[in-house]
């Protein structure tokens, strides 16, 4: 099997649907003999944040010398950057066969009775079976969605459970009040491992400190006070304290005013590490790590003059970071801003939030069957009063941007992953043809 055709088998499962279960994972990963027994996860969930918590988390340990193996999802251009080892992808030969083994795998025992499993799924039992081949000292796990029913909690002992920011999303999955979403992420929450916990709301926070309870989990909670001193489209600079940590100074080069609480979250987890196994970090490496992490496709900058920043946020949460640091940051500079989204998401809420400060807006289509129409988003627009222009082709809404906004302004791409994973290879394409156009 070929990397076109492991891609091929696995999107052939993009339209199944079944009862939310651990069972089918569990089959698949017994008859392998458990690989994902004995690595030393740290498991992250959340609606929002749970990404750049993992490019921290996996930052800081790589500084310290640890061999890191992350598991991401949902991946921007290629599969195998869900499946890493210190930032390297998994080749695409061995993402094939390690599909492969999982496939056949599968195979035999649907032939016994069980039942096939998702996309996720495979690709997790896959994750696994790679990472026990690895040998990595510290794996960062980020769910899929949810929690309880999520392929990742196979695992039986994680060196600590990580839950970051939660608010709706998958409202038909996981359910329609931030409670339930909740709920359902502390499934997560393993008996005797440490959790550290985002500073959400009272009553999120409240239910996962009764799972935490109930399981006799040691509960770190990361509420801290953070002081902001510099913050740009490149990242912030800031000091921040709460009773397990305090650092002053620290600079993160992901942009968006709400990262200090997605590392306020990470540097706890940190902490209970030390506190729990004694694994220290010395604060050279925790500085070293946060200056030097990267999470593609958030909040990224791309180009300058206009400044074009791609964002994946894909539901009202994550929208709402977006439009407070544009509001927060743009500093008066015109906004272009490119958006598509998908049939399945709070869209109208996205339009809200995104309306003000938008002074000219382009409507694209992600290249999914999922996709809203551009037509449909238009009708949105207008009713409050905003005239757009559609470009259903994204190479050709990112093209009329370029066109239509000054050079001092912004361009501002956001509201789907896959959006933005069609637009990261335009212009990686783009860059590779003008370095070998130079080359003659």
């Amino acid at each position: 099997m070929d990397y076109a055709e492991a891609i091929l088998r696995l999107e052939e499962k993009l339209s199944w649907k079944g009862n939310p279960s651990l069972d089918r994972v569990r089959r698949v990963l017994a008859a392998f003999g458990n690989p994902q027994e004995n690595l030393k996860c740290i498991h992250i969930a959340g609606t929002n944040g749970k990404g750049s918590a993992a490019a921290m988390f996996t930052s800081i340990l790589m500084e310290a010398g640890f061999r890191v193996g992350t598991y991401i999802s949902p991946h921007l251009e290629e599969y195998t950057e869900r499946i890493q080892i210190n930032h390297l992808e998994i080749s695409m030969q061995d993402f094939a066969d390690t599909i492969d083994q999982v496939l056949q795998k599968e195979s035999v025992l649907c032939t016994e009775g069980a039942e096939k499993m998702n996309l996720f799924e495979t690709l997790t039992c896959a994750a696994f079976l790679y990472f026990k081949k690895q040998s990595p000292d510290f794996v960062v796990l980020e769910t899929g969605l949810g929690g309880a029913f999520d392929a990742t909690n196979i695992i039986q002992k994680p060196l600590i459970s990580v839950i970051m920011s939660i608010s709706l999303d998958h409202t038909a999955l996981l359910g329609d009040t931030v409670e339930q979403i909740a709920s359902e992420k502390a499934g997560i929450i393993k008996q005797d491992c440490p959790v550290a916990v985002y500073p959400n709301i009272h009553s999120v926070t409240e239910i996962l400190q009764k799972k935490a309870q109930s399981c006799d989990a040691p509960f770190f909670y990361a509420s801290a006070k953070i002081k902001m001193e510099h913050c740009d489209f490149f990242g912030s600079q800031f000091s921040l304290s709460n009773p397990w940590i305090s650092f002053s100074h620290l600079r993160l080069p992901l942009a968006g005013t709400y990262q200090p609480l997605n590392c306020v979250t990470v540097l706890t987890a940190l902490s209970a590490l030390n506190k729990i196994y004694g694994i220290s970090f010395s604060e050279e490496v925790i500085r070293n790590g946060l200056k030097h992490c990267k999470w593609p496709g958030r909040m990224e900058v791309c180009g300058v003059s206009p400044l074009l920043i791609l964002d994946g946020a894909h539901n009202a949460d994550g929208i709402s970071q977006v439009a407070s640091t544009m509001y927060a940051l743009a500093d008066h500079r015109k906004i272009t801003l490119v958006m598509g989204v998908l049939s399945d998401k709070a869209y109208e809420k996205m339009v809200t939030e995104l309306l003000p400060f938008a002074d000219q807006i382009i409507l694209t289509e992600p290249p999914t069957k999922r996709t809203l129409s551009a037509d449909t988003l238009k009708d949105l627009f207008q009713n409050k009063g905003k005239e757009c222009i559609i470009c259903p082709e994204v190479k050709s809404a990112l093209d009329k941007a370029y066109e239509i906004t000054k050079q001092e302004d912004i361009i501002l791409c956001c509201g789907s992953l896959y959006m933005i994973g069609e637009m990261k290879h335009i212009l990686n394409r783009t860059r590779r043809e003008i370095e070998n156009n130079a080359k003659f």
